[in-house]
């Protein structure tokens, strides 16, 4: 009989052998689940009894004593804005077809509007940023990817729930990962009600030896065992899944992906092993030593209270100063005895207080100006701030990818998921996608039969969401610096700040004659039929904007029908435009004067007839060959009479 739980048959020996092995690798690899604990309390500021039940939110009564608490959690300030500043970075994946016709090109940018849309209905930025603090804590983070409710779901996970095999990680890839889960019985029953019996009977939980007691509480969740053995090749059947209590397998099915249902995201990668390595880890012994100064200083003020001298005789009652924390000090003789002033405790605590503190941001490449929201004295302008932006953001580069990477996996997966569900249907799964168009977001159902594309015809590379600054301000510096490099961006320029809710209204006003252009093109894009252009449109704008549209899809390969639309559209605004000069010119030939006999006088009207250049009667005809200001100067100079012509 096979050791390997995957090789197990029956549903009660698969869930004993899956239980008995998580119970050895959580007495093996006890170090693991202390290393969480520690580190999460690190970032807590005080002492957490156990990550297991209901300890995590109960704290060490003994460890909540002042002396105990973190003063100065340097730890969780640069933990914070390492947060803060990957929260700011939201990645869209960007699909690229190999040696792909026009059709695939098209469902590829299609794809990009898929994973937009499903970033947006799992809230995944949400679940990335909780990744992500995870990460920074413990390391690592992950979400997991799922099929719910026909769709395609995300759920955060708590990294101290995964489990690998230490031995088998060894190189950072394991066959066999697991997840740990407590679940209420009364929804596992909803879930797999032919399994109620053995869902009533479980009583097992996974604990730790810091685990208090909890057997009083009411309906007590038991643990479930989700396990993965991936495929040992692309085409091996030796892949299997399981979602077992004690007992029995709730769920058991074969597994063919070559991946775990999970988007992993490290702060920074371990020289070796599967757990990445996280800000506590780097921080614990300066934080500690941060901590016993912090402890020491206090203790030394505590010790320095105030005297008080009184003459002895006095009657002074001191019992109404028996709530101070003053010590009272008798003397004789008419003047009081000069204190000797006797520091609480020396400087140098002080300042090797402030040098932890400092060499803390400095290990984990984090500016303490970063972290209170501050920018260095003189850095004034613009540029430079970018500049000192960009600097700051190298120290964080190889985290920036992975940050990337993550969100890149995420998309792959929510890719696979939405082909299952299409292929486990009667095809016609649609979901939502979002595109944006000119200063607009626009959110539209999508059939998946239009984005799937063959993964061996693209790849897929991750981008930033936007290269503007994220304030209002710096968008609108940015943007002026945008139109001043490049002056044929002027019209598109306004909708750089579309995304500044108090002139959002007015942008999309002011780049409504630009959104039309686009929306028509998108139209013609994606196979739509010819539309004429509405003669109160901005027609100039539009003929310029198509004309580019035209010129991009002939270097694209577009198929004949689009360019033609392009064509059509573009020769029916030049003869609109042809039709409005016509109009044009009948109109002012219609409001013209009649004209009179050449050399004849206008008629007199009440304000007599207009005058004549300066030095002329009013009224004398000037020779419409010369420019008046010549002709007087030629009456002036002696020469040829002002409108007599030669």
């Amino acid at each position: 009989m096979s050791d390997r739980w995957y090789e197990q048959e029956g549903a009660e020996s698969t869930a004993k052998m899956l239980l008995a092995l998580i119970k050895h690798l959580d007495e093996r690899q006890g170090y693991r689940r202390e290393l969480n604990r520690k580190h999460m309390s690190l970032y807590m500021g005080r002492e957490v009894i156990s990550l297991d039940g209901s300890d995590y939110a109960n704290p060490n009564q003994e460890a909540m004593k002042i002396a105990e608490i973190i003063t100065y959690n340097v730890t969780r300030s640069i933990v914070d804005t390492i947060c803060s500043t990957m929260a700011m970075q939201k990645p869209r994946i960007q699909f690229l077809s190999i040696a792909g016709d026009w059709g695939a090109r098209q469902q590829a940018k299609k794809l990009s509007y898929f994973t937009d849309g499903q970033f947006h209905s799992t809230r995944f930025y949400k679940k990335g940023r909780i990744a992500n603090r995870m990460a920074t804590v413990f390391g690592t983070g992950a979400t997991k990817l799922i099929r719910e409710n026909n769709d395609v779901g995300a759920l955060p996970v708590f990294t101290d729930d995964l489990i690998v095999d230490d031995v088998e990680a060894r190189l950072g890839e394991p066959r066999n990962l697991y997840q740990h889960a407590e679940a209420s019985k009364d929804l596992l029953i909803a879930k797999f009600p032919k399994h109620k019996e053995k869902i009533q009977a479980a009583r097992w939980t996974r604990r730790d030896a810091h685990t208090s007691s909890d057997e009083k509480i009411i309906d007590r969740p038991i643990s479930t065992i989700e396990a993965w053995h991936l495929p040992s090749g692309p085409d091996a059947k030796d892949g299997r899944h399981v979602w077992a209590i004690e007992g029995t397998t709730l769920e058991d099915e074969k597994w063919t992906v070559e991946k775990y249902p999970f988007s992993f995201r490290r702060w920074a990668d371990p020289l070796m092993g599967f757990w990445g390595i996280g800000v506590p880890e780097i921080l614990a012994p300066i934080q500690g030593r941060i901590q016993e100064l912090a402890r020491k200083i206090a203790e030394a003020e505590d010790l320095n209270v105030p005297a008080v001298m009184l003459q002895k005789g006095s009657k002074v009652n001191r019992k109404k100063w028996k709530n101070l924390s003053w010590f009272f000090i008798e003397y004789t003789g008419p003047t009081a005895p000069k204190p000797w002033l006797v520091p609480s405790i020396s400087p140098e605590f002080y300042q090797d207080l402030e040098r932890l503190m400092a060499l803390a941001y400095e290990l984990v490449g984090v500016s303490q100006l970063s972290a209170q929201a501050k920018k260095p004295a003189g850095l004034n302008s613009g540029e430079a701030q970018r500049v000192y932006h960009d600097i700051g953001s190298e120290r964080m580069a190889e985290s920036s990818m992975d940050h990337e990477e993550y969100f890149l996996d995420a998309a792959d997966q929510m890719i696979s998921i939405a082909k299952q569900i299409d292929e486990a249907g009667d095809g016609g799964y649609k979901t939502m996608s979002i595109r944006r168009i000119g200063s607009e977001e626009v959110a539209d159902p999508i059939k998946w039969s239009d984005v799937n594309l063959d993964r061996s015809r693209y790849i897929m590379r991750p981008y930033p969401a936007g290269f503007l600054p994220q304030t209002p301000a710096g968008k609108l510096e940015k943007s002026k610096e945008l139109i001043e490099a490049f002056p044929q961006l002027q019209d598109q320029a306004v909708s750089l700040l579309g995304d500044i809710p108090d002139i959002d209204g007015a942008v999309s006003l002011a780049t409504a004659d630009l959104d039309e252009v686009d929306q028509l093109a998108e139209h013609y894009l994606d196979g739509g039929d010819y539309m004429p252009p509405d003669p109160d449109s901005n027609l100039e704008l539009m003929k310029r904007r198509l004309r580019q549209h035209l010129q991009h899809s002939k270097i694209r390969k577009a198929p004949e029908n689009v360019l033609k639309n392009f064509r059509d559209t573009l020769t029916a605004i030049t003869d609109l435009e042809a039709i409005a000069e016509k109009k044009a010119a009948a109109a002012a030939a219609a409001a013209a004067p009649p004209p009179g006999l050449p050399g004849m006088m206008p008629p007199p009207g009440p304000a007599g007839p207009p005058p004549g250049p300066a030095g002329l009667p009013p009224g004398m005809p000037v020779d419409p060959g010369i420019p008046p200001e010549l002709a007087e100067l030629e009456a002036l100079a002696g020469g040829m009479p002002p409108g007599t012509g030669q």
